[in-house]
């Protein structure tokens, strides 16, 4: 059981950027370089998005304390869940940039999204995020890569 715990932390920990490789792996194996650079700068409009929201929301942590959690830095804000937003944000990038052509595509897929439940509930498990924090988490996350495609789209054959 100790051994689940430790796998389902390390997930929880690093799910976005075990994504975020997936996702990497993937477009310069099968897209193109500069999509791989546009794709680069819409993850830190993402990341800039959630810091911006965290002071926007200034909502605190729930107490991290009840569990024997990895160390976090009590002075960030909660709202909205970074590991969560990011996660579901490189997940959605897979899932829709990604049709066909590639072996194991549909395990890809499925992985991803598994990848993103089990960082959200890790978050919610150690009492880092509320479920709320979570849910927008991964709410605007997803929204940030489907706005971002569909501008890309626009622009670029994606």
């Amino acid at each position: 059981m100790n051994l689940l715990l430790e796998v389902f932390n390390f997930i929880g920990q690093n799910g976005p950027y075990i994504l975020l490789i997936i996702l990497t792996i993937m477009i310069l194996n099968y897209k193109s370089v500069t999509l791989y650079g546009i794709i680069f700068i819409m993850c830190a409009i993402n990341s800039q998005i959630n810091y911006v929201l965290k002071g926007f929301f200034k909502e605190p942590r729930p107490n991290v304390n009840q569990f024997k959690a990895p160390k976090l830095s009590n002075h960030s804000y909660g709202m909205p869940s970074g590991h969560s937003q990011s996660s579901s944000f490189f997940a959605s990038m897979i899932v829709k940039l990604f049709k066909s052509g590639i072996p194991y595509l549909n395990l890809i897929k499925f992985g991803s999204v598994l990848l993103v439940i089990i960082t959200g509930l890790q978050r919610i498990f150690y009492k880092f995020h509320t479920i709320k924090q979570v849910l927008a988490g991964w709410s605007i996350g997803t929204f940030n890569a489907w706005l971002g495609l569909n501008l890309l789209s626009k622009y670029m054959i994606v």
